[in-house]
């Protein structure tokens, strides 16, 4: 017995001495931060971790405000409270670059840094409700590899940049909760691998841009902005599409009757326009619908029978 304590006592301080050389073979920095990636993904079979790109560095430092000498709260990145996910094979691992970023509920205040572009493999970032203030920066273009963005609830101001349009690998855009002005950027319809749009409780206006050709896209969230015309015809090209919200808007005209080509749609509300007319035969098909809301529009009565169909919903 006391032969097999002995042995697990080493057993145990190899092991601690192990997690101490994990911990201690973080990415070199050069700035005030001593920690930044919470996760790394790197070759084993080199001794050594590669140094974190000193541009990546220098993004993550100004957006947290950590340029002092003395470090806030919010300058400690751990696994608990952030994630920072940083690739160490990209550059023939010879050095470390960061791919996602999620800050998301950490009070980071002022403008998002003009370095951000720097971040050249990045994939994900998201920076969701903080207080964030200021445009979108134009360096934003150059973050090719980003697939997802979120910058909900924050007070983002200023126009959606055109740029956004031109990154071709996203796949998710989340900027609701915000004070986006002016009119969606038309080029959005360039981004083939969309799925996902939120663009909810902004400031934006005008007509809803053409749009076609976003086969991709499963959810669309323009509610609760100040848009207006017609409901256009070219939402009916988002075949996949299985939330539709447009509510509390300055909408016309009546539904269009193409709409029920959209045969996914478990979501679907209008409510809050000043749509009119009688709700055509819009239905069928639509089996799979759980949502619909079509209150504070001026409808004529009545339902097509078609309604009837819809045997899934659960909440009208």
């Amino acid at each position: 017995m006391a032969m097999f304590m002995y042995v697990y006592r080493i057993f145990i301080s190899l092991l601690l001495i192990l997690v101490h050389c994990e911990v201690t073979v973080e990415q070199v920095t050069h700035g005030p931060l001593r920690k930044i990636c919470t996760f790394t993904r790197r070759d084993k079979t080199i001794a050594e971790t590669p140094p974190l790109a000193r541009e990546d560095e220098d993004v993550i430092t100004e957006l947290l405000r950590c340029n002092s000498r003395v470090l806030p709260p919010r300058c400690l990145i751990t696994g608990s409270n952030s994630k920072v996910i940083c690739n160490c094979t990209v550059e023939n691992h010879k050095i470390c670059r960061v791919v996602e970023i999620d800050f998301s509920d950490r009070r980071i205040e002022g403008g998002i840094p003009q370095n951000i572009g720097n971040l050249k493999y990045l994939t994900t970032l998201n920076l969701d409700r903080n207080k964030l203030n200021g445009p979108i920066p134009e360096s934003f273009k150059e973050l090719t590899r980003l697939t997802h963005i979120s910058l909900c609830d924050n007070s983002l101001n200023g126009t959606i940049p055109l740029s956004l349009g031109e990154m071709k690998s996203l796949q998710k855009i989340s900027l609701c909760k915000n004070f986006f002005n002016e009119t969606i950027p038309p080029n959005l319809k360039s981004l083939k691998s969309l799925e996902y749009l939120d663009l909810s409780y902004n400031l934006l206006s005008g007509n809803i841009p053409e749009l076609g050709g976003i086969g991709t896209l499963t959810e669309l969230n323009l509610a609760d902005n100040q848009l207006s015309g017609e409901l256009p015809d070219s939402l009916t090209s988002f075949v996949n599409l299985e939330e539709l919200q447009l509510q509390n808007n300055e909408f016309v005209g009546a539904l269009p009757s193409s709409f029920h080509s959209l045969v996914n749609l478990k979501t679907f509300d209008v409510r809050g326009n000043n749509l009119n007319g009688t709700i055509p035969d819009i239905f069928r098909g639509w089996e799979k619908l759980l949502i619909m809301n079509l209150m504070g529009n001026n409808f004529s009565a009545p339902f097509p029978p078609t309604f009837s169909e819809l045997k899934n919903l659960q909440q009208l």
